[in-house]
């Protein structure tokens, strides 16, 4: 067993990484985890930019939908260090290099233009109505509402692309799906979190599925500390349960 996950990634990343390492090892099954709350990772360049307080100071290449619906990939656009100080140093030059790739970017670009090159970063209402309008809209749930989404489009193409490359070297894709305890408190009164629609669609599809979300909210999770680590992590706890779940269900 190799585990190739890697901590703050999204599904674009999880891709390469099994593209980059994960074929050589000539897997006989792949299994992916998906986090339903890391769901809008793939839409930016920049962490950052999606979750203001992250931490994580460093840029990553990303993927978009072309009109046709196939993938098309958008490199980082800082490979060093030195590269990405200088973007960081400079608002024109990282307008200019992730500006039309970079969702969160091209939904508010008058609030990651360069300061003072528009007029409305003259008054401080307008600064401030920029600034509330750029930071609505980082709940995942709407995202993942419907099928037609962009965002649900692109964690689809990601993984059906996923399971092509997998399938080239014989291998099956399987998928996890891994809620955190803030996923778990919006699971409905059916038993559905906002992630059902593309859990049912990788279904229908043919893909092996467990959701863990009935499991640990059977197992009392939801309240039990037990079960976390900071940050909304399994701890040891609920990694086992995970173990258990998904050997019950092959």
């Amino acid at each position: 067993i190799a585990n190739l996950a890697m901590g703050g990634y999204g599904l674009d990343q999880a891709l390469l990484r099994f593209l980059r390492e994960g074929r050589n090892l000539r897997p006989d099954d792949v299994w992916l985890g998906i986090l339903p709350g890391s769901a809008l990772r793939v839409t930016t360049h920049f962490p950052p930019l999606l979750s203001h307080w992250n931490q994580v100071l460093a840029f990553k290449p990303r993927f978009e939908l072309d009109g046709a619906g196939k993938l098309v990939f958008h490199r980082t656009p800082a490979g060093s260090q030195a590269q990405t100080l200088a973007l960081l140093a400079d608002q024109a030059a990282l307008f200019r290099a992730i500006g039309a790739s970079d969702h969160w970017i091209a939904r508010s670009p008058l609030a990651y233009w360069p300061r003072g090159s528009s007029w409305t970063h003259r008054f401080a209402a307008t600064r401030l109505a920029l600034t509330w309008h750029e930071s609505l809209d980082r709940e995942p749930a709407p995202y993942l509402a419907s099928r037609d989404a962009p965002v649900y489009r692109l964690l689809r193409a990601l993984i059906l692309e996923l399971d092509q490359e997998a399938r080239a070297i014989g291998a099956d894709l399987a998928i996890a799906f891994l809620p955190s305890r803030g996923d778990l408190a919006q699971v409905d009164d059916r038993g559905r979190g906002y992630w059902h629609l593309l859990s049912e669609d990788l279904t229908a599809i043919g893909f092996r599925c467990v959701d863990l979300a009935p499991a640990l909210l059977a197992a009392g999770a939801l309240d039990d500390e037990r079960y976390w680590m900071p940050r909304s992590h399994y701890s040891p706890l609920a990694n086992a349960l995970v173990a258990t779940t998904i050997e019950s269900a092959w």
